[in-house]
């Protein structure tokens, strides 16, 4: 079987996707991953076969230089919005417009990486395309070319939530039948290449789901789960973390895949508030990131150190906690070595309903970035630490996390789902 996996330029979501990318060369198929020119050294990192589709993305550059009102970030409309009083017909229909339009999709995607991937997938005539759920331009060069199709996540599916919430109301709106922009979005995407519309370049004709039951939102549309494996980009195992057992506490503090480019971009709390905090604490703070420069270097406690990068999955074996900023990755990460952890949630997609989750259940605390001071920082690290319930607790989710189908196990299910299509729909 021949497969793409296709994506944008973000380290983050590639660490979600390579995983299946693993189990499905494992089991003898052929993978390639699609993807912006400007990720594809993180995929040669990884040991799967990468190719350039489109131009280069330059997300962070592009964002950067571009006023809130060119962004869904400079719109009304929030993806994440569950309050019932606020999803009326009209906020989800126009949510879901923001989203399928150059405020949002369109700027992630552009049509020169439509282009290029239908033209591949048109040369190389896979059987399957996995997408990562931002990343349309791989249902349609799948549609165009007859192969089979799956959506990963990356984080709460938000995107299926609302899909569906909107076409139950619409069933209730007279006169409303023929209103859906993400149908007359993706219609026109098809159109291009000389296909109908596909209800299934919405939502997949199913989705690989690596958020546990507990914290998943409910929905219709065909959900795989498949445990989170976790990914951290390739990186030596440092000397000082193998050659010893911590002597106190050792507490993992990261912003994600660069805690430099976050901190100039405004991190969740600010560093002075950490040392502060754990200064005379009896603990060892692990600081994923480069140090500092400038005179703040001479104010760094001596139980802080700044470790740079280091594979987080191995780090937090060691960990008895973790101080976050609630990305999925992370979330994950720590849920699959059963750590404590303390989300200080930035405001992108989902970072404050994953950190309320994980409070819900016991197995951290959501501290938003507006209660952070040096003072709540270290009563909530000193309640996560001696209150045995938060060990307990992250055990607990981690067993629900181990319970999950690995992505070894999933790959007989795509295997008979493109069986099935392969009956039903010939390639063109």
């Amino acid at each position: 079987m021949r497969v793409v996996i296709t994506q944008i330029a973000a380290t983050s979501h590639l660490c979600l996707t390579a995983p299946i990318g693993w189990a499905l060369k494992a089991a003898g198929h052929d993978v390639v991953v699609a993807t912006q020119p400007d990720l594809l050294n993180a995929v040669n990192n990884t040991g799967l076969t990468g190719v350039a589709v489109g131009k280069e993305a330059r997300l962070a550059e592009r964002m950067a230089n571009l006023q809130p009102e060119e962004t869904i970030h400079g719109t009304e409309y929030d993806i994440t919005e569950t309050r019932p009083h606020v999803l009326t017909y009209e906020y989800t229909r126009d949510t879901l417009a923001a989203l399928a339009s150059p405020l949002s999709l369109d700027l992630m995607v552009d049509d020169t990486m439509y282009d290029d991937l239908v033209a591949f997938c048109r040369h190389w005539r896979p059987d399957l395309v996995v997408w990562d759920s931002v990343t349309f331009s791989g249902p349609v060069a799948a549609t165009v070319c007859g192969a089979a199709h799956v959506r990963t996540t990356c984080g709460l599916d938000h995107w299926a939530r609302m899909r569906e919430l909107f076409l139950r109301l619409r069933r209730d709106r007279p006169g409303a039948e023929d209103e859906d922009p993400v149908r007359d979005w993706v219609a026109a995407k098809l159109a291009k290449y000389g296909c109908d519309y596909d209800e299934s370049v919405i939502l997949g004709h199913a989705t690989l789901d690596s958020v546990p039951s507990w914290l998943r939102y409910p929905t219709e549309s065909a959900h795989l789960p498949m445990r989170y494996v976790a990914h951290n980009n390739p990186g030596a195992f440092p000397s000082w973390l193998s050659e010893s057992i911590p002597d106190r506490p050792r507490v993992c503090l990261t912003m994600g895949v660069s805690l430099e480019e976050v901190w100039r971009a405004g991190a969740t709390f600010a560093l002075k508030d950490l040392y502060e905090a754990i200064v005379d604490l009896n603990v060892e703070v692990i600081v994923l990131s480069e140090p500092p420069f400038g005179d703040s270097v001479t104010a760094i406690p001596d139980n802080i150190k700044f470790a740079g990068f280091v594979p987080n999955n191995f780090l937090l074996k060691s960990c008895a906690a973790i101080i976050h900023h609630g990305g999925w990755g992370t979330t994950a990460t720590a849920i699959l070595n059963g750590v404590p952890q303390i989300i200080i949630p930035h405001s992108v997609y989902d970072a404050h309903q994953l950190a309320e989750g994980v409070a819900t259940r016991g197995a951290g605390v959501h501290l938003p970035p507006d209660q952070v001071s040096a003072a709540s920082l270290r009563r909530e690290l000193q309640r996560v630490l001696e209150e045995q319930t938060f060990a307990r607790s992250a055990a607990e989710i981690r067993q629900d996390m181990l319970s999950m189908p690995t992505p070894h196990d999933i790959v007989k299910d795509l295997d008979d789902l493109v069986s099935r299509h392969r009956q039903a729909t010939p390639m063109r």
